[in-house]
């Protein structure tokens, strides 16, 4: 699904499938995912609580009800809807990541490791999950660690941009600004329109003319 037609045609499917079977949770969870895809955030989250009333023990409702109350600014609610997925389902690698995402806006880095380290012991492709976890190490000031992190990250997939910026940004708290700038460039050349690194790749260049 990728338009707001197909949303729109997705939801008036699921409502009446909701007339025939009132008690279909997985018609809950879907319509939902429609709400939230078109930005109606209050409803999904009503659709996605009828699904958990209804399966108690439906996760990807959990996963995708944390997910907005993160978009929200609610971490603590989106930690402990992430928390309740994996109790019923220890191998949601996604879950592990998300929440560790979570502990990560609230600042708690080494939490934020341990879940990005699960994630990867699941799945060792996750590149998110790389990305991530170097972000919480170079928050902790630990830019060897994060470095390798995206660097895997970039390896798993070459084209997170993100990670090129961050990974240009290490480099540049390590005093390295050529590596920085090769970094910051490799960004703006995936995307010649992204602010962040265009404002990069400029600071980079000053930095490196004012010091010759």
């Amino acid at each position: 699904m990728s338009s707001e037609g197909d949303y729109d045609r997705a939801i008036t499917d699921y409502n009446k499938a909701l007339e025939i079977n009132p008690r279909f949770a997985g018609a809950y969870h879907n319509r939902g995912f429609a709400w939230y895809q078109k930005g109606y955030q209050d409803r999904a989250i009503a659709d996605f609580t009828k699904a958990i009333e209804i399966n108690p023990r439906y996760t990807r409702a959990y996963l995708h009800r944390g997910n907005i109350w993160g978009d929200r600014g609610n971490h603590d609610q989106a930690i402990a809807d992430y928390t309740k997925a994996l109790e019923i389902n220890p191998r949601y690698a996604i879950a592990y990541h998300n929440r560790g995402r979570e502990w990560v806006i609230k600042g708690d880095y080494d939490r934020a490791i341990i879940d990005f380290n699960k994630a990867l012991g699941i799945n060792e492709s996750y590149a998110d999950a790389y990305h991530m976890r170097g972000l919480a190490y170079a928050y902790k000031n630990d830019y060897n660690r994060a470095i390798q992190d995206y660097t895997k990250a970039l390896e798993i997939n070459p084209y997170l941009l993100v990670s090129y910026q961050k990974r240009s940004i290490a480099w540049a708290l390590k005093g390295d600004l050529y590596r920085a700038l090769d970094d910051g460039q490799k960004a703006l050349d995936l995307n010649p329109k992204d602010k962040e690194a265009q404002t990069l790749v400029e600071l980079l260049k000053a930095e490196i003319k004012r010091r010759k």
